[in-house]
């Protein structure tokens, strides 16, 4: 009975111990939840959290199946694999990330090729300068940088057709003497006194009208060069600064140096050559800080005064007066300029206010006949008083030559009257270019005779 009893009793409790442990065997515990599985410490991943996909539905739990990376649908996004958030974030990051490395490299591309042309294109502007620095440097070698000495032996070409020296005679016109002549050139012309007396500049040609081939010249009146040449090179109308330091000088274009043409200026040994501006005919004014330059190229021709050294330039005259070849001088103050201009059809000899205001134009001399020409530039004396320049005749005797029968004239300065023919009696063919010495009592030109 017992036994009896016992099996009725202990065989279901069996039973339902038996269906209670396979229950809780097959159920996942609170710790092992697929939310929050753990790699251990010796992952790969490292340890700690790892979220993935797994199944959760209690049919699978119950069969025991394994944790699936098998997406299932999710009521979260109808349609598509039932997949947490998190793994769909990093999906959208990732996604992301690729689209942004498409661009990046689109945008490196770009880059890239903008590189490459810039780069092309200094390449190319380098050459260019590569190409002028190098045409630069080829003028600077043909340009001389130092002066070269002649000795006063070499033989000129005194006696040849078209020969021109340097003369000097008094003020007044008397004791005419012959100077110098450049060597082995047949004409000398545009002489100028240093301020201290001891050289003369000046330029010479090696063959008549030669211009573009003219040479500058310093001549030693005295001092341990005396009777020597100095040969600077291209260039002709040579000026002395009022310190003697520096002289300017003009470039005719197509000259043999190959230089740039128009106004230079450089140290009285040859040294630190530079250009200035365009123009003809540079001369220093008393103060050293401005040039008169003739400016042929404005229509009508007139005036530059040009700042040194920065090339600053004003123009004066032009139109209430053209100004003719040669330009013209300063006076001794600074304040005026002496030129040849041309008004109404007539050619007057004339000063003008440094500023260039039109009123002070004032005239010395209007020439009223057709026979006769005025050459300038003329030439204020430095104590004032007296102004030289050329009057060309133009008669039956006029020669081919383009300063033929041309003599200096002197007119007062201060109370002008009928210009006067400054040597007593026509001698030579070309008398022209006149400077005075510093002291005023000596006037230097360039002659044919």
């Amino acid at each position: 009975m017992f036994s009896r009893f016992s099996t009725w009793i202990v065989a279901p409790l069996l039973v339902i111990s038996v269906t209670v442990c396979m229950g809780q065997l097959s159920k996942p515990s609170g710790d092992a939840t697929p939310e929050n599985l753990r790699y251990p410490a010796a992952s790969p991943y490292g340890a700690g959290e790892y979220k993935v996909p797994v199944a959760t539905t209690p049919e699978k739990a119950r069969q025991g199946a394994p944790p699936s990376l098998s997406p299932e649908p999710s009521e979260a996004a109808p349609g598509k694999p039932n997949e947490p958030s998190d793994t769909r974030a990093l999906r959208d990051a990732i996604r992301h990330m690729i689209e942004q490395q498409e661009h990046g490299r689109a945008r490196l591309g770009e880059i890239l090729r903008q590189h490459q042309y810039w780069t092309e294109y200094y390449q190319q502007m380098l050459r260019r300068a590569e190409e002028l620095l190098k045409g630069l440097m080829d003028r600077k070698e043909k340009q001389p940088e130092q002066a070269v000495d002649r000795p006063a032996s070499v033989a000129d070409r005194k006696g040849e057709d078209g020969f021109r020296a340097l003369y000097t005679m008094n003020r007044d016109g008397t004791n005419v003497r012959y100077l110098v002549a450049a060597p082995g050139m047949i004409s000398s012309s545009s002489p100028e006194w240093s301020h201290d007396g001891a050289m003369i500049a000046f330029d010479a040609v090696p063959e008549v009208g030669a211009l573009s081939d003219a040479h500058l010249f310093v001549y030693a009146l005295r001092g341990p060069f005396k009777g020597t040449f100095r040969d600077f090179g291209c260039g002709n109308v040579p000026s002395w600064s009022p310190d003697d330091r520096q002289i300017a000088y003009m470039v005719n274009g197509g000259n043999p140096c190959e230089v740039e043409h128009g106004i230079w200026i450089m140290d009285s040994d040859g040294s630190n050559r530079r250009r200035i501006c365009q123009g003809w005919y540079p001369r220093w004014s008393p103060d050293g800080k401005r040039l008169h330059v003739y400016a042929y190229f404005d229509r009508p021709a007139s005036i530059h005064i040009v700042e040194v050294p920065n090339g600053r330039a004003r123009k004066i005259l032009g139109e209430p007066m053209e100004v003719k070849f040669g330009g013209g001088t300063w006076s001794p103050d600074g304040k005026r300029l002496v030129f040849v201009g041309v008004r109404d059809g007539k050619e007057h000899l004339a000063t003008v206010d440094a500023e260039g205001r039109a009123p002070s134009i004032h005239v010395l001399y209007t020439e009223k006949g057709n026979d006769r020409e005025l050459i300038g530039p003329p030439a204020w004396s430095p104590d004032g008083k007296q102004i030289v320049f050329a009057i060309q005749e133009k008669d039956s005797g006029a020669t081919h030559r383009r300063w033929g029968r041309t003599y200096l004239y002197s007119i007062a300065a201060e109370v002008p009257s009928a210009p006067a023919l400054l040597q007593p009696e026509r001698n030579g063919l070309i008398n022209r270019s006149p400077m005075w010495s510093r002291d005023s009592s000596t006037v230097i030109f360039s002659s044919e005779r």
